[in-house]
């Protein structure tokens, strides 16, 4: 028994020694690390999240924002575009000068939200214009009814009570016709100090609902200066109520309307929720995002699953490491190997498992490109050591593309693992079966000369020619072989192998051809 032998036997029986006497201890130090790392990992990452998610809020409630005061603006600029008409008119009589400005109020309908209206209200109370009409109403308590709402819901009189004679929103208000909650954008009309009328835009809260919808992201909420809620998920058509009947929670209420007068933008923790709001700059709204921290924290749970995954694997990282110091341990030797077999088999299989997926094809079973390099390096060293034979076939499927094409991918997919099954079958244990690409294989054949190679292909090629494989029953293979030699390397000796497949396809498929030697290449040069 030689010297390193019996030192390998000696390293053993300490390494079992060891192991006998502090196996349980070192187990569960090492799965009382795992739970405290898992715990600090779990919730370093959730709150992580946690912060992304509150930063993703304020985000969405910034967006939404800029969008509808977008909205607004263009409102308001379409109702200073007609009031400037308006003016540059008023010198005319009231009937002429409005049916002056009705050209112009298509226009200006097609950038307004849908089921909008606009008009042009005199200071009399009358409506002299507006698009679309209003068909049909015919009674007169009905005409002086639509003129009255008009009148005291739009027009501001006087420059005493608007100095600026500036285009604003109202609050929302119950439409006497439609039935319907609306706001209204509105500017005084002037003829120098004379108050002529009114401009008026109206659109339903609805329209304005939809038109947050379709921002997408977080849900939002719409609050007037008054709580009044102009936008909100569950808005019926009717509603007119204030805050309370969205937001439940009388904290909350009352934090809303404190922000609704003093707040700006920004994120606030009130019994539990987290409110996110910002004030709008062309109406005196304020958008808002309320939810429940609980759910949140649920949320960040359910939608990013890939942080449990993280702590997994970092487990999983730090459970081997853990079992490479304690073989380290049980050993004390430099062939931790030895060790770690005998300690943890299952570490040892799921090792080799991991390798074994690693260096073969999914799809085939058969061995990737690269595992193939390796082994073929090891192959070439040997051969130029000790003068061994080595060859090299390369197969490539016959319209295979036309299997594709008529039975479909899945179909060529099933195609391809039976054909590496029926090779595998009919090969030595030593011959290295790789998938190449697509539908390319290569067989490295040890000990093998170019005859021996020539024979092989040739058997193969028949079996595959004979064989009914699924779906599309048989196929045919072309073959390119060639034999390493001395000095020679895998890519020349592969070059030679995919040249003598190109003439096999050329020559009518379904053939093998081999490779010219370097000598006889040269010689014919």
């Amino acid at each position: 028994m030689t010297k390193v032998t019996l030192r390998k036997i000696a390293n053993l029986k300490k390494a079992r020694t060891i192991a006998s006497r502090y196996p349980k201890s070192i187990v569960k130090a090492s799965y009382a690390i795992m739970i405290m790392v898992f715990i600090s990992l779990a919730g370093l990452g959730i709150a992580q999240l946690y912060e992304q998610e509150l930063e993703e809020k304020q985000q969405d409630i910034n967006v939404k924002a800029v969008d509808v005061d977008a909205l607004l603006k263009t409102t308001l600029n379409n109702v200073i575009v007609v009031r400037s008409q308006a003016e540059y008119l008023g010198t005319q009589r009231q009937t002429k000068m409005s049916l002056s400005l009705a050209p112009l109020l298509p226009a200006i309908y097609k950038q307004l939200p849908t089921e909008a209206r606009i008009y042009y209200t005199s200071v009399a109370g009358t409506l002299d214009i507006t698009y679309p009409a209003i068909l049909p109403i015919t009674r007169k308590e009905n005409v002086e009814t639509f003129q009255k709402a008009i009148h005291q819901k739009f027009i501001i009189s006087g420059i005493k009570n608007n100095p600026s004679r500036k285009a604003y929103f109202t609050n929302p208000y119950q439409d006497i016709l439609g039935k319907k909650l609306i706001v209204t954008a509105s500017s005084p009309v002037y003829q120098g100090n004379n108050h002529l009328g009114n401009i008026g835009i109206d659109f339903p809260v609805l329209s304005l609902n939809r038109f947050v919808k379709k921002l997408g992201g977080k849900s939002a909420i719409i609050l007037t200066s008054e709580g009044k809620v102009l936008s909100h998920p569950n808005l019926q058509p009717s509603d007119s109520k204030s805050a309370e009947y969205f937001i439940p929670d009388f904290s909350v209420r009352a934090k809303l309307l404190k922000l609704l007068k003093t707040g700006n933008k920004g994120q606030i923790t009130v019994n539990g929720y987290l409110i996110t709001y910002q004030k709008l700059n062309n109406a005196p709204w304020m958008i808002v995002n309320i939810a429940h921290r609980k759910t949140l924290v649920k949320d960040v749970i359910k939608k990013q699953l890939s942080i449990i995954l993280g702590v997994i694997l970092g487990m999983t990282i730090v459970l081997l490491i853990s079992l490479r110091i304690i073989n380290q341990v049980f050993t004390q030797c430099q062939k931790a190997r030895m060790v770690a077999e005998l300690a943890n088999q299952e570490l040892q299989k799921a090792l080799t498992e991991l390798e074994l997926l690693a260096s073969t094809d999914t799809l085939t079973g058969a061995w990737n490109r690269l595992y193939f390099e390796e082994i073929v390096s090891a192959e070439i060293n040997r051969l130029s050591r000790h003068n061994q034979l080595l060859s090299l076939l390369i197969l490539d499927i016959d319209h295979f593309k036309s299997i594709n094409d008529n039975y479909g991918h899945p179909i060529g997919d099933c195609v391809l693992a039976s054909l590496a099954h029926l090779l595998k079958e009919n090969i030595r244990t030593s011959d290295v079966l790789t998938r190449w690409g697509g539908e390319e294989f290569v067989i490295l054949t040890p000990s093998t000369s170019m005859a021996e190679a020539y024979e092989l292909a040739e058997r193969l090629r028949l079996v595959i020619a004979k064989h009914s494989f699924p779906e599309v029953a048989n196929i045919t293979v072309s073959f390119g072989i060639a034999q390493f030699e001395t000095a020679e390397t895998l890519y020349n000796c592969f070059k030679r192998a995919d040249d003598a497949l190109y003439h096999a396809k050329k020559s009518g498929r379904n053939t093998v051809v081999a490779a010219p030697s370097i000598k006889s290449v040269y010689q014919l040069k």
